[in-house]
């Protein structure tokens, strides 16, 4: 006899009940962050077990007391509940704190910065030029005096997900994608907001990237090189819907 599976949604109507502000993406997330595993139908719907739901409700009650996603990985090894061997070496690099010796007591030498203001809705519009040409990667202190963050912000960035850094030629290099996160991100930082508040934000991008990704499906019938475009210009449309839906939120 099989056991009982459930679908996202079933799972999400499951574990409502005591995680009132769950999300279907911040289950995304943790599948993307591989603390669950749930199985997939021929079509690629996921379904997860009774197993997967108890693991969900684990890392949801240690999130509420605010345990970072690398430690939750690391208590779920020591009883079992997670193969290190099965997490893949994109998750392991990520896992990895950036700010060495050296690029720590340079940063101590940087002034605090006082308490910000309360933030100015209209301010969210502003974000930092950046100039170009800018390198393709950064090492841990480069990307630092780069981006004007301190190590903590990059650390703290780093575990929830917003930086992907990467293992090359030994060394661990942040990219230019990461860059542009990062200086971002400082912008609102610097108003005052904790890495915490911006998770919200990162939900919304992983929700926008699923529905790009649904509405593309119908491309895969394309050559290559046409379906890369037209996803891309796809994808631009919404992102430029999406930032008209945003300012009229906010006028």
């Amino acid at each position: 006899m099989s056991s009982v599976t459930y679908r996202i949604g079933e799972t999400l109507a499951m574990l409502r009940s005591d995680f009132p502000s769950l999300e279907l993406s911040t289950i995304r997330y943790y599948e993307d962050q591989e603390l669950i595993k749930p199985s997939r139908t021929k079509k690629g719907y996921r379904l997860f077990s009774e197993s997967d739901v108890e693991t969900l409700r684990f890392v949801l009650q240690l999130r509420d007391q605010n345990v970072p996603i690398p430690e939750i990985r690391a208590r779920m090894i020591d009883r079992g509940m997670l193969d290190q061997r099965h997490v893949t070496k994109r998750i392991q690099r990520a896992a990895r704190p950036v700010a060495t010796a050296s690029v720590t007591r340079r940063v101590e030498t940087t002034p605090v910065p006082a308490p910000a203001a309360p933030i100015d809705p209209v301010a969210l519009h502003v974000v930092p030029e950046v100039s170009a040409p800018r390198p393709s990667r950064y090492s841990g202190e480069e990307f630092l005096s780069a981006t004007g963050l301190n190590p903590n912000h990059i650390n703290n960035l780093q575990s929830q997900g917003f930086l992907a850094p990467v293992v090359a030629d030994g060394a661990t290099y942040f990219t230019s994608a990461d860059f542009e996160i990062a200086v971002r991100a400082k912008t609102l930082i610097d108003q005052g907001l904790d890495v915490r508040h911006l998770l919200p934000l990162r939900r919304i991008a992983t929700m926008v990237s699923d529905y790009v990704e649904t509405i593309s499906r119908p491309l895969d019938s394309l050559a290559p090189a046409d379906r890369a475009a037209e996803r891309e210009r796809v994808a631009d449309e919404i992102r430029q819907l999406f930032d008209a839906l945003i300012s009229s939120q906010l006028s």
